[in-house]
């Protein structure tokens, strides 16, 4: 293998399934930092091209049954860079500044970021692939919640429930 490890950027786009202000354990006790992150078609080609070119380096002819670090969706052509790593990343806001603690916004689906760290090959076997291991986040733009809430208005000509339904609901959240 010529290159062990490759540094990478990404361009901006939408973060889908964080998990980068805490490690997700769910099915790893020692817990994962990850996002999926959206980017449109014409701005991942630089960064699809560069991977390409470094799995075809790495893996050379095994690259036909490689697993890439990225997918495309058919309808609207925006690219899924998937990246994650063990260890927490640095976080920057959009003017390069680094934030730590409380200054790190909560991050959420829809998050307008980007990442960056290095790609790194693997061979074991029948597993043969790329990853992109999760270094940093640049935040363009945090998404907010609703922390649950619902504002729901009124719905002129919809379902309206008896009287005593209403009644018993008002004590209660649950759905």
């Amino acid at each position: 293998m010529a290159q062990a490890k490759m540094n990478f950027s990404t361009p901006q786009g939408t973060a889908q399934h964080p998990w980068l202000n805490k490690a997700d354990t769910k099915f790893d006790e020692e817990g994962v930092y990850k996002t999926e992150l959206i980017v449109p078609q014409d701005a991942a080609k630089e960064l699809v091209g560069r991977i390409n070119e470094f799995a075809i380096e790495q893996l050379g002819t095994k690259i036909s049954n490689a697993l890439m670090p990225y997918s495309s969706d058919p309808d609207t052509g925006a690219v899924t860079f998937k990246v994650k790593s063990k260890f927490a990343p640095k976080f920057k806001d959009s003017a390069g500044q680094l934030m730590v603690g409380d200054t790190v916004p909560q991050l959420w689906g829809g998050s307008v970021i980007r990442v960056a760290g290095t790609l790194t090959a693997y061979d074991k076997g029948v597993n043969v692939g790329v990853k992109l291991n999760l270094g940093a986040v640049q935040v363009i733009q945090p998404a907010e919640t609703t922390n649950g809430g619902d504002d729901f208005g009124v719905v002129e000509g919809g379902f309206v429930a008896p009287k005593e339904s209403k009644e018993a609901n008002e004590f209660s959240d649950d759905f």
